[in-house]
């Protein structure tokens, strides 16, 4: 009994840290969001004298003029998830009963133009990696070139630690475990890949030296790197939608064409369905043509690529 008191006790101590589960449903940035858009609808509700009605349907009514209203001053889809996932989540009576204002956010869907980070090719990716070598930050250099050869998710970049990696022998192949992903999301496990470069997976392995297990590989807040990815586009003149989401695209896209292979990229990105990375790669495709630059830009990147090779075939020799 005192054993089974004992760990009661401890339980108790742990969860008092942990806190109450009505917090836990969500992650706290994605509570942050839901409550923005709460907060929102009823200054909304307030600024048009509107009372919160009793029963859900009128309750759905009301919200629907609030989607509408977001639809027409400009905002995003997003914020209208936020609002209708978020009155679902305070307000539990409601779950189920907003399916006019789901409807709309559906059409919202269908309606509204796709605003996609535009795909990089090799050797913009390259040239945003030299630009940071160049600058002294070889973290955010060699997470942009595993970024995109192993096309990452961009929280995915910013959380590798160096537990997650396993290296060959030869030094020139490394295995990325990912436990904390999309995919690993919806149905458990873990999720890796494989990165196959000769040049690339020394300089990784110099990068973990002197780093404990449990460490992020990015030496820096997630905001810095975004910062300097940022930073690293504009010393090269990309195209302003350039996002780091951009590396993934761009290298399934690359991948796809080194191998012709629809059913390799779709392993390799850890797709689902052939329909969705169909539709992933095709598009890219389309976009590269609307990142041509000018003679300039483009000797400027090809020259930057050239240094990262340069500098990754000298780190790899040593």
């Amino acid at each position: 009994m005192r054993r089974v008191q004992g760990s009661k006790r401890t339980l108790a101590r742990h969860r008092a840290k942990v806190g109450p589960l009505a917090e836990k449903q969500v992650s706290s940035a994605t509570q942050i969001r839901y409550t923005f858009a709460v907060v929102w609808f009823f200054r909304w509700m307030v600024a048009h004298q509107f009372t919160m009605p009793r029963e859900p349907w009128q309750i759905d009514q009301l919200v629907c003029e609030a989607v509408e209203t977001l639809w027409q001053e400009g905002e995003s889809r997003g914020m209208c998830g936020n609002l209708l996932s978020g009155l679902s989540l305070g307000m539990p009576p409601l779950r189920g009963h907003l399916t006019g204002s789901w409807r709309l956010w559906s059409a919202w869907g269908k309606q509204e133009l796709p605003v996609r980070a535009p795909p990089l090719t090799l050797a913009m990716a390259q040239a945003l990696a030299a630009v940071c070598w160049g600058w002294n930050f070889s973290d955010v250099a060699v997470l942009i070139t595993v970024g995109f050869l192993c096309f990452l998710r961009t929280e995915e970049i910013l959380g590798l630690r160096v537990k997650d990696i396993v290296f060959g022998a030869s030094l020139d192949s490394a295995h990325l475990q990912l436990p904390f992903t999309k995919g690993t999301r919806r149905s458990g496990g873990v999720e890796g890949v494989s990165l196959q470069c000769r040049f690339t997976v020394p300089v990784l392995k110099h990068l973990v030296q002197g780093l404990l297990p449990g460490d992020k590989l990015l030496r820096r807040s997630s905001l810095q790197f975004r910062r300097l990815f940022k930073a690293a586009c504009g010393e090269l003149r990309l195209d302003e939608r350039v996002r780091p989401y951009s590396l993934r695209r761009g290298g399934a896209t690359h991948f796809f064409r080194v191998t012709g292979s629809m059913d390799a990229v779709m392993e390799a990105g850890r797709w689902r369905d052939q329909r969705t990375a169909r539709i992933y790669v095709n598009t890219a495709l389309l976009e590269l043509h609307d990142l041509l630059l000018s003679k300039a830009d483009t000797k400027r990147v090809e020259a930057a690529a050239s240094f990262l090779s340069s500098q990754f075939k000298a780190a790899a020799a040593r």
